[in-house]
């Protein structure tokens, strides 16, 4: 029985100073950010549970900060290492520095988005229990040794990296990741070297920016159904490409060669943006009812005068078709879609 009580008084003891920690974290957060202070819905002082942005657990502790577009202009409290049952931090739009290194060691935490602040310098190594991921618009120059193993969804776009990202392989060995988005930074090198193999990737947004080499063979085991690598500096053909069950796809300004498959006829695309390639030959039948958005402009393809008629089952009428700055045999008039007459080369 004496130890019984005794084990009860220590657990006691550990739930006391837990939310002691936690109290401290918020004490230090509205010293940091008096705004906070302006919110009605902050009324922490009798149990922060119910503050703003707040989702406290069955227990009691905090399991959710979630905070959006407030404007802060401060630094995040390093005592935030408290929150040890939190599970999901959100701090999006609020210009707030953060010292990543004080949330690594939270071993609950599964979502974190730190999205449109004012961070900088490497990523350190986060914690292992994370599974998503968004540093999306923010000033990040290096990347970690390496992400948490369980990540599903990366979200690095809009900031300052510039690693070549096939040498940086290993760091996206991922076998769990889904949505992949490193848009708008300088990465170099071929993507696909790094996440070719990924076969649950569903979504891959790497537009803008130095990234080269060619698509790799994709057979009907990958789950990819949305592609963005455009402006960029990939070459080749489209292979086998338009096997997969895509309904998004922007290749445009890049290097690509070659026909057009005819794989792409066949497709349950919503969205196609091939233009400002390098792509030759005439334009197939596309049998999709599904298409809605087609851009095939500036190119060196042949357009024949009776060419929307390849368009029938689509729903382009009702879209957009941009077939413009390609080569013709004629002075063609479409209904619906737009074209310009590229001049044969004398």
């Amino acid at each position: 029985m004496g130890s019984k009580i005794y084990s009860m008084i220590i657990l006691s003891l550990l739930l006391s100073l837990v939310f002691a920690n936690e109290r401290q974290f918020f004490d230090d957060l509205y010293r940091n950010f008096p705004k906070l202070q302006d919110l009605s819905a902050w009324p922490y002082t009798n149990s922060y549970c119910h503050a703003y942005g707040i989702t406290c657990d069955s227990y009691g502790h905090v399991g959710k900060f979630i905070i959006y577009d407030l404007e802060l202009n401060g630094v995040l409290p390093d005592s935030i290492s408290h929150l040890t049952e939190i599970k999901e931090l959100t701090i999006h739009n609020c210009s707030v520095q953060v010292n990543l290194n004080s949330i690594s060691s939270l071993p609950k935490l599964k979502k974190l988005v730190l999205s449109y602040n004012k961070l900088s310098g490497p990523i350190p190594i986060l914690s292992k229990s994370l599974i998503y991921l968004s540093l999306i618009g923010n000033s990040f120059t290096l990347l970690p040794p390496y992400f948490p193993p369980r990540i599903i969804t990366l979200r690095l776009a809009n900031n300052s990296f510039s690693a070549n990202i096939t040498e940086a392989s290993q760091l996206f060995n991922l076998s769990c990741l889904q949505i992949l988005s490193i848009s708008h930074n300088n990465f170099s090198g071929n993507l696909f070297d790094s996440v070719g193999h990924l076969r649950y990737l569903r979504q891959i947004v790497a537009n803008n920016n130095q990234l080269s080499g060619t698509l790799p063979y994709f057979d009907q085991t990958y789950q990819l159904s949305y592609l963005d690598i455009s402006h960029n500096a990939f070459t080749g053909k489209l292979k086998s490409l338009f096997d997969l069950n895509l309904v998004y796809i922007n290749l445009e300004n890049n290097l690509f060669t070659g026909n057009l498959p005819d794989t792409i006829s066949k497709t349950s695309l919503v969205h196609i943006n091939l233009s400002k390639n390098c792509l030759t030959g005439s334009i197939p039948e596309f049998k999709s009812n599904r298409l809605l958005s087609l851009n095939l402009s500036g190119n060196q393809l042949t357009i024949n005068c009776d060419d929307e008629k390849k368009f029938t089952s689509t729903r382009l009428k009702y879209g957009q078709c941009e077939l413009a700055d390609n080569y013709s045999n004629g002075d063609c008039v479409f209904e619906y879609c737009s074209f310009t007459k590229r001049l044969t080369p004398s």
